[in-house]
Protein backbone atom coordinates (compact mmCIF):
# COMPACT_ATOMS: atom_id res chain seq x y z
CA UNK A 1 0.00 0.00 0.00
CA UNK A 2 1.32 3.74 -0.84
CA UNK A 3 2.33 5.38 2.41
CA UNK A 4 1.20 9.08 3.45
CA UNK A 5 5.08 9.66 3.71
CA UNK A 6 5.06 9.35 7.31
CA UNK A 7 7.45 6.16 6.69
CA UNK A 8 5.49 4.24 9.59
CA UNK A 9 3.60 1.94 6.69
CA UNK A 10 0.17 3.80 7.18
CA UNK A 11 -2.51 2.11 4.20
CA UNK A 12 -2.93 4.25 1.51
CA UNK A 13 -6.68 4.62 3.05
CA UNK A 14 -4.82 6.68 5.62
CA UNK A 15 -3.11 8.82 2.57
CA UNK A 16 -5.08 11.82 1.91
CA UNK A 17 -3.56 11.48 -2.25
CA UNK A 18 -5.55 8.08 -2.16
CA UNK A 19 -9.49 8.63 -2.98
CA UNK A 20 -10.97 4.91 -0.50
CA UNK A 21 -13.17 4.18 -3.83
CA UNK A 22 -9.56 3.86 -5.84
CA UNK A 23 -8.08 1.60 -2.93
CA UNK A 24 -11.41 -0.16 -2.94
CA UNK A 25 -10.95 -0.49 -6.98
CA UNK A 26 -7.46 -1.71 -6.57
CA UNK A 27 -8.22 -3.86 -3.98
CA UNK A 28 -10.96 -5.51 -5.84
CA UNK A 29 -8.66 -5.91 -9.08
CA UNK A 30 -11.40 -3.58 -10.85
CA UNK A 31 -13.79 -6.88 -10.81
CA UNK A 32 -16.92 -4.24 -10.12
CA UNK A 33 -15.90 -2.18 -12.50
CA UNK A 34 -15.46 -3.58 -15.95
CA UNK A 35 -13.01 -6.12 -14.66
CA UNK A 36 -9.65 -6.90 -16.96
CA UNK A 37 -11.90 -5.88 -20.63
CA UNK A 38 -11.09 -2.20 -18.80
CA UNK A 39 -8.32 -0.95 -19.49
CA UNK A 40 -8.49 3.47 -19.11
CA UNK A 41 -10.14 4.49 -16.20
CA UNK A 42 -11.50 8.23 -15.61
CA UNK A 43 -9.89 9.99 -12.58
CA UNK A 44 -10.31 13.54 -11.28
CA UNK A 45 -7.09 15.13 -9.64
CA UNK A 46 -6.73 17.95 -7.26
CA UNK A 47 -3.35 19.29 -8.27
CA UNK A 48 -0.73 21.32 -6.56
CA UNK A 49 -0.18 22.72 -9.59
CA UNK A 50 -2.67 24.57 -12.44
CA UNK A 51 -4.49 22.16 -14.85
CA UNK A 52 -2.75 23.73 -18.09
CA UNK A 53 0.68 23.54 -16.20
CA UNK A 54 -0.22 19.74 -14.92
CA UNK A 55 -1.25 19.06 -18.76
CA UNK A 56 2.33 20.28 -20.21
CA UNK A 57 4.33 17.82 -17.10
CA UNK A 58 2.17 14.71 -18.57
CA UNK A 59 3.78 15.85 -22.29
CA UNK A 60 6.85 16.71 -21.06
CA UNK A 61 7.05 13.15 -18.69
CA UNK A 62 6.11 11.38 -22.05
CA UNK A 63 3.74 9.36 -19.96
CA UNK A 64 0.69 8.49 -23.01
CA UNK A 65 0.87 5.03 -22.37
CA UNK A 66 -0.24 5.50 -19.08
CA UNK A 67 -1.86 8.95 -17.89
CA UNK A 68 -3.88 11.07 -20.22
CA UNK A 69 -4.87 14.29 -19.45
CA UNK A 70 -7.49 16.11 -22.40
CA UNK A 71 -5.87 18.57 -24.45
CA UNK A 72 -8.68 21.25 -23.48
CA UNK A 73 -5.92 22.06 -20.69
CA UNK A 74 -3.17 22.74 -22.64
CA UNK A 75 -5.16 26.15 -23.66
CA UNK A 76 -7.91 25.89 -21.33
CA UNK A 77 -10.77 28.67 -21.44
CA UNK A 78 -10.88 31.37 -18.86
CA UNK A 79 -12.74 30.41 -16.20
CA UNK A 80 -10.75 27.06 -16.47
CA UNK A 81 -7.37 28.83 -16.27
CA UNK A 82 -6.20 28.48 -12.90
CA UNK A 83 -7.79 25.45 -11.98
CA UNK A 84 -6.24 23.25 -10.02
CA UNK A 85 -8.73 20.04 -10.48
CA UNK A 86 -8.96 18.36 -13.94
CA UNK A 87 -9.96 14.88 -15.46
CA UNK A 88 -7.66 12.22 -16.62
CA UNK A 89 -7.38 8.81 -17.57
CA UNK A 90 -5.56 6.78 -16.06
CA UNK A 91 -4.50 2.51 -17.07
CA UNK A 92 -5.39 -0.08 -14.67
CA UNK A 93 -1.35 -0.58 -13.96
CA UNK A 94 -0.80 3.20 -13.24
CA UNK A 95 -3.63 3.30 -10.44
CA UNK A 96 -2.48 -0.08 -9.37
CA UNK A 97 1.10 1.15 -8.56
CA UNK A 98 -0.02 4.65 -7.57
CA UNK A 99 -1.68 2.88 -4.42
CA UNK A 100 0.63 -0.15 -3.76
CA UNK A 101 3.60 1.61 -4.54
CA UNK A 102 3.73 4.83 -6.05
CA UNK A 103 7.77 5.22 -6.52
CA UNK A 104 7.55 1.85 -8.92
CA UNK A 105 6.31 3.43 -11.34
CA UNK A 106 8.58 5.31 -13.61
CA UNK A 107 5.91 7.24 -14.87
CA UNK A 108 4.16 8.28 -11.76
CA UNK A 109 7.53 9.44 -9.70
CA UNK A 110 8.18 12.45 -12.12
CA UNK A 111 3.99 13.55 -11.82
CA UNK A 112 3.59 12.68 -8.20
CA UNK A 113 4.67 15.74 -6.52
CA UNK A 114 1.82 17.89 -8.56
CA UNK A 115 -0.91 15.29 -7.47
CA UNK A 116 -2.69 16.21 -4.76
CA UNK A 117 -5.55 14.09 -4.77
CA UNK A 118 -6.90 11.65 -6.70
CA UNK A 119 -10.13 10.21 -7.09
CA UNK A 120 -11.60 7.64 -8.75
CA UNK A 121 -14.34 8.72 -11.36
CA UNK A 122 -17.75 6.50 -11.92
CA UNK A 123 -17.22 3.16 -13.87
CA UNK A 124 -17.21 3.52 -17.67
CA UNK A 125 -18.74 0.12 -17.60
CA UNK A 126 -22.02 -0.45 -15.81
CA UNK A 127 -21.63 -3.27 -13.46
CA UNK A 128 -25.35 -3.49 -12.85
CA UNK A 129 -27.62 -5.43 -15.50
CA UNK A 130 -30.92 -4.91 -15.85
CA UNK A 131 -31.71 -8.26 -17.62
CA UNK A 132 -29.68 -10.56 -14.76
CA UNK A 133 -32.03 -12.66 -13.33
CA UNK A 134 -29.61 -12.87 -10.06
CA UNK A 135 -31.91 -10.85 -7.43
CA UNK A 136 -35.64 -12.67 -8.85
CA UNK A 137 -36.43 -16.44 -7.65
CA UNK A 138 -36.29 -18.90 -10.10
CA UNK A 139 -39.52 -19.25 -11.23
CA UNK A 140 -38.59 -23.22 -12.74
CA UNK A 141 -39.17 -23.99 -8.70
CA UNK A 142 -42.31 -21.49 -8.11
CA UNK A 143 -44.10 -22.40 -11.07
CA UNK A 144 -47.60 -23.63 -10.86
CA UNK A 145 -49.21 -27.04 -12.33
Amino acid sequence: MATNGSGDGDKASDDPLIDPYLEWAVATNFAYLGGVSIKWFPVLLELETTAAEFWLRVERANVQDAIRVPRIYRNPPSDVEKTSFCTALFTRDALRALVTDPQSFESLRTLLPSIRRIELGSPVVSSFNPKSRLDTPDESRHSRS
